[in-house]
């Protein structure tokens, strides 16, 4: 499991009230945790650079498809580190996605 930062600081009140984590589904040693906690019913965010070539976009839309309910959003202008080149447009994407679990 990776631990993420919050780079919008309007963002830090909100950090005890959600879960950020990226888990390998494809390694074995996670299938307990899957099996409890299946990663359709959990509200996820896919945020990809439309230049990004490490995790390209096609993967991004892949991974939407596999999860019923997902928000995908492509950063156009942006890379693998999308929330570095494009902070402004990802902060929104972030804030509006909060947003919408916290409000609707």
């Amino acid at each position: 499991m990776k631990a993420y930062v919050f780079t919008d600081k309007s963002l830090e009140r909100y950090a005890g009230q959600f879960v950020w984590l990226s888990i390998d589904s494809e390694n074995g040693k996670n299938a307990a945790f899957l099996a409890k906690y299946p990663i359709n019913v959990l509200p996820t965010l896919i945020v990809v650079g439309s230049e990004d070539v490490s995790t390209p976009p096609r993967d991004a839309r892949a991974l939407h498809a596999a999860i019923p309910g997902s928000r995908l959003e492509v950063l156009q202008q942006a890379g693998h580190l999308s929330n570095l080149e494009r902070p402004a447009a990802f902060n929104t994407v972030v804030t509006e996605f909060l947003g919408s679990l916290l409000y609707n």
